[in-house]
C-alpha cells in the first residue's frame, strides 16, 4: 500500500514479521490470504477499510481524525459516517429548550422565572 503525503508517494507500508524482521508483503495482500482462507470470498479490502472507520467513528475518534487516519481527500466522504459517531446530534439537540411562547413568539417566562427571589 503507496503511503502518500501531499500527493507525494513517501515509500509502501508493508508488513514486517517480528520474529525473523523481514519483509512479508502488503497489508493488502495477508487481507486477501486470510479472506480466502477462511472462505469469505465476495469479502474486498474496501468493506475492511469501511468496517476501520465504522468501528473508529464508534469508539470515538472525530470526523476531522478519521479524515488524517484514513487518507481522504474530502470531508465529505468521512460525513458517511457521521451518524455512527456515539452520541450523534446528541449534544445539539440537549440544547434545545422548548419553552411555551406568546402570540407574537417571545418566549414566555417559565412558572420559576415569576417567582421573587427572597
Amino acid at each position: 500500500m503507496p503511503v502518500r503525503r501531499g500527493g507525494r508517494t513517501l515509500g509502501v507500508l508493508t508488513v514486517q514479521n517480528r520474529a525473523t524482521r523481514r519483509r512479508t508483503g502488503p497489508p493488502r495482500m495477508h487481507a486477501e490470504r486470510a479472506r480466502d482462507a477462511a472462505g469469505l470470498r465476495p469479502l474486498r479490502w474496501h468493506d475492511l477499510r469501511h468496517t476501520w472507520a465504522s468501528w473508529a467513528v464508534q469508539s470515538g475518534v472525530t470526523l476531522h481524525e478519521l479524515m488524517l487516519l484514513g487518507g481522504w481527500r474530502s470531508f465529505s466522504m468521512v460525513l458517511r459516517y457521521a451518524h455512527l459517531a456515539p452520541g450523534h446530534l446528541a449534544l445539539a439537540a440537549a440544547k434545545v429548550r422548548l419553552r411555551p411562547r406568546t402570540k407574537t413568539g417571545t418566549l414566555k417566562k417559565a412558572p420559576h422565572e415569576n417567582r421573587e427571589k427572597t
